[in-house]
């Protein structure tokens, strides 16, 4: 009996130390309890709210003019703005209009107010809206800077601020967009040099400034990044310098404009390598020199516009050994030379051909019968000489065989002959 009563002490002294660590160890790691599945949920909701605070920063920095239609303009606005309050903050993906929301985490991905009327600026609040994919306020009246903070939004893949009122300088913190696949901030005001940090983002495919008040030269390097790039339009700027000669790394260029800015110099023989191009545009700039033969490398190119500059020597005949060429114009230059009778044999898909206003000799190629596609023929202002009317009169009655109607073309035959 003494020795049973021996045995139970440790035994209950074992039991109590158990019981003891057993209270210790859920005072340090608690069970779940509904105060934390309700902290988890609350977090969940914070999240959203911080999206539904940055749009309604946005809301809160949209105005209207004070015009006649100002009040169209408010009725607009409050229809589109009708659901964009704070007490719908939780219904943000649902009912907010221009906003979607991604399926797993309920975030913004996409804000679309494009062509809305929308007058105002943009604020730095945007930089919160951390999941945005694709950010579209084209065709509006929004002025002001663009905000560095639109930097933060590393998952961006598409930015459209075109035709609008923005001033100031592109930020060069947008270079560090990595996924960046559209940048187009044509059409506004915006000033100041490209910063070279937009040329390093290797997953541009769309490259769009035209119509600005952008200065200063285009780095030469400027392709060595951009191998995915598609669509790099600059046209219409300040932009000095020379056409970079590195341009080769640009293998999936299609459209290339330089149009309308101040550049100079030749055209750069690397301009062959861009073997996806469609169309390229040098028009309107102060470039010298002669067309270099190479481009007939360009296999698949339709446009080439390359007027009103100072370019000289002989029209290289390897132009026209672009089969799908369909639009040339060469006009207002200081081309010389004679043009060879077969010139026009392999472009047959050409539409409109210009190259009036230059210093070109010599008779009018037969061979511009086989251009029966041809709407639009200007050579006027040239040295030309010939029986070559008949020719053009010949094209014309193709035209007319062909149902097109007379004023869809321009035929300039009057000013063929001296």
């Amino acid at each position: 009996m003494g020795y049973n009563r021996s045995r139970q002490i440790p035994l209950l002294l074992l039991i109590t130390l158990l019981l003891r660590h057993h209270c210790f160890f859920f005072l340090l790691f608690p069970p779940p309890s509904t105060t934390a599945a309700t902290t988890t949920a609350g977090s969940y909701y914070n999240i959203n709210d911080q999206d539904a605070t940055a749009l309604l920063q946005l809301k809160a920095h949209i105005t209207t003019t004070s015009t006649s239609s100002s009040s169209s303009s408010n009725h607009t606005l409050d229809s589109l703005f009708q659901n964009w309050t704070s007490a719908a903050a939780t219904d943000v993906c649902n009912s907010w209009a221009g906003v979607s929301c991604g399926r797993r985490h309920r975030r913004v991905i996409s804000l679309n107010l494009a062509s809305m009327g929308l007058q105002g600026t943009l604020p730095p609040h945007l930089g919160n809206l951390s999941f945005l994919l694709s950010l579209d306020l084209s065709g509006n009246l929004l002025h002001g800077d663009l905000p560095n903070e639109l930097s933060k939004l590393t998952r961006l893949k598409i930015i459209n601020l075109s035709n609008n009122l923005f001033q100031g300088s592109i930020p060069p913190s947008l270079g560090a967009l990595s996924g960046l696949k559209v940048l187009n901030l044509e059409a506004n005001r915006l000033s100041g040099g490209i910063p070279t940090s937009v040329f390093n983002i290797s997953s541009l495919e769309r490259l769009e400034l035209a119509h600005n008040r952008l200065s200063g030269g285009l780095p030469d390097d400027m392709c060595n990044q951009l191998g995915k790039i598609e669509v790099l339009n600059v046209s219409s700027n300040h932009l000095e310098g020379r056409i970079p000669s590195r341009l080769r790394h640009c293998t999936s260029l299609q459209n290339l404009t330089f149009a309308s800015n101040w550049l100079t110099g030749p055209i750069p023989r690397s301009i062959a390598n861009l073997t996806a191009l469609k169309l390229l545009s040098l028009a309107y700039t102060n470039l010298t020199g002669e067309i270099p033969v190479e481009i007939g490398q360009l296999e698949r190119l339709e446009i080439l516009m390359m007027q009103n500059n100072g370019l000289s020597g002989a029209i290289t005949p390897a132009i026209f050994n672009i089969s799908t060429l369909q639009e040339l114009d060469l006009s207002e230059n200081k081309f010389s030379g004679t043009l060879p009778q077969n010139l026009f044999i392999p472009a047959q898909n050409l539409r409109k051909l210009k190259f009036h206003g230059n210093q070109v000799s010599g008779q009018i190629p037969a061979s511009i019968g086989n251009c029966s596609m041809i709407k639009e023929f200007r050579i006027r202002n040239n040295n030309m000489t010939g029986k070559s009317i008949f020719i053009i009169l010949v094209l014309a009655s193709l035209m007319f065989l062909g149902g097109h109607s007379p004023k869809n073309y321009i035929i300039y035959y009057p000013y063929i002959c001296q």
